[in-house]
């Protein structure tokens, strides 16, 4: 990786400036820069046209019910010639036609797939294995072992794949583009797709979240559900969304995900403090637990609450605890050690989440496993299977702060 940054920051800038600098006094300096501007005009026309033609393919296999594998990766070829011969310099401009022309793009392609079907020696083989033996025992396992060298002696043979080094690819749905690149190798590889999907977004939340660019991320987690893969997720709203996009077989709905004790926990003695925790984007509602601990500290006598977490509605929050003159009654720290936030939340009479989309709701769990309850907001992209009444919280439709709780209630509530 150090060698191609080199060759990439280093190299490749001073071999460009070495051959513009030849071509211009060739031919003089205007008619090279002519050229490289000339140039720049041909790739964005390029570009503009060859992606047309990939794009209609792709909806076409779409329509179609297929994994549009190829047209995906003519298309990052695409991208990645258009902006080299947007770049100015002709050694990537060479790079950038040879990416953008359908023969040459054809060769491109060729050789990555000779490149994902080689085994370099020593690489890596992860494998999952679910064998039937001869008298129809069953065994799994999973591992690893360095390529060409037999499995566990315990565990019977397995044949190789005859093409690709992974039997099986693990990868988590978001940030998306680890499944499509996943999906568009799995016909050069021979492996089957695993995917954890923690959350399925709505296309109402889609718009939201993107505006107008919404329907592309909408279009391309559509996509990702369509590729062939085993599907996790870790709610029935998720999995009702994923089997609404298209998705192939069943998703597999796992009931928790929690890598803690099992045991039963023992509350540690409740202080009269609120704990926020998280990272501070707008969809938490950060804010909101500055306005509903200045409303509770009216009815509970030396309430407290700490908003910890750290993200671009940090300085909102600040700004709030200002406005509201509520220094002592709430503080905002930013990040801290997990350690510090185990300890408060430990101790904490709640956890006050008004969170409006949660893809797991993690720290309601971290929760639940102190015994501290939870209040959340119901919403129409939250999921409130963490916190059903009366096992370890309460989700209101009142809005935090529109449903007020003593201490005593609040920790009556079973943890």
């Amino acid at each position: 990786m150090a060698i191609f940054l080199f060759v990439l920051f280093i190299v490749m800038p001073l071999a460009e400036l070495y051959v513009i600098v030849q071509v211009g006094q060739a031919i003089g300096i205007w008619w090279t820069l002519a050229i490289l501007l000339a140039d720049s005009f041909i790739g964005a026309y390029l570009a503009r046209t060859q992606g047309r033609a990939v794009w209609d393919r792709f909806n076409a296999q779409m329509a179609a019910g297929k994994v549009p594998a190829r047209e995906i990766v003519d298309g990052a070829m695409i991208i990645l010639g258009g902006a080299l011969l947007l770049t100015p310099g002709f050694i990537t401009d060479i790079f950038g036609i040879l990416l953008l022309l359908p023969p040459t793009r054809a060769i491109w392609r060729g050789l990555l797939k000779k490149l994902a079907g080689r085994h370099p020696a020593g690489r890596p083989v992860f494998f999952v294995y679910d064998r039937v033996g001869p008298r129809g025992g069953r065994s799994r396992g999973s591992g690893s072992r360095p390529a060409g060298s037999p499995p566990p002696p315990e565990q019977p043979p397995r044949p190789q794949p005859a093409r690709g080094a992974y039997d099986v690819v693990h990868t988590a749905s978001f940030p998306y583009f680890s499944l499509l690149a996943a999906g568009a190798a799995r016909q050069l590889g021979g492996y089957r797709i695993v995917a954890d999907w923690h959350e399925v977004w709505s296309s109402d939340y889609w718009r939201e979240y993107l505006g107008a660019l919404g329907v592309v991320g909408d279009a391309v987690q559509r996509l990702c559900a369509r590729v062939p893969q085993r599907a996790f997720c870790f709610s029935q709203l998720h999995a009702r969304r994923l089997r609404a996009l298209g998705l192939r077989g069943e998703p597999v709905v796992l009931r928790g995900e929690w890598a803690g004790s099992l045991e039963r926990p023992s509350p540690a003695p409740a202080e009269p403090h609120v704990v926020f925790a998280g990272r501070l984007i707008p969809e938490k509602g950060a804010p909101a637990v500055v306005r509903a601990a200045v409303q509770a500290a009216r009815e509970v006598p030396g309430l407290r609450a700490t908003v910890f977490g750290d993200g671009p509605e940090l300085g909102t929050v600040r700004a709030e605890i200002d406005r509201l003159d509520a220094h002592e009654v709430v503080r905002a720290p930013g990040f801290v050690s997990a350690q510090e936030l185990h300890d408060a939340l430990a101790r904490a009479l709640c956890l006050l989440l008004p969170s409006r989309r949660e893809g797991y709701g993690m720290i309601v769990v971290e929760a639940a496993s102190l015994g501290v309850p939870a209040i959340t907001v119901a919403m129409k992209s939250s999921e409130p299977r963490p916190t059903r009444k009366p096992l370890n919280g309460i989700m209101t439709s009142e809005g935090i702060g529109g449903k007020m709780f003593s201490r005593n209630e609040a920790r009556k509530m079973p943890g």
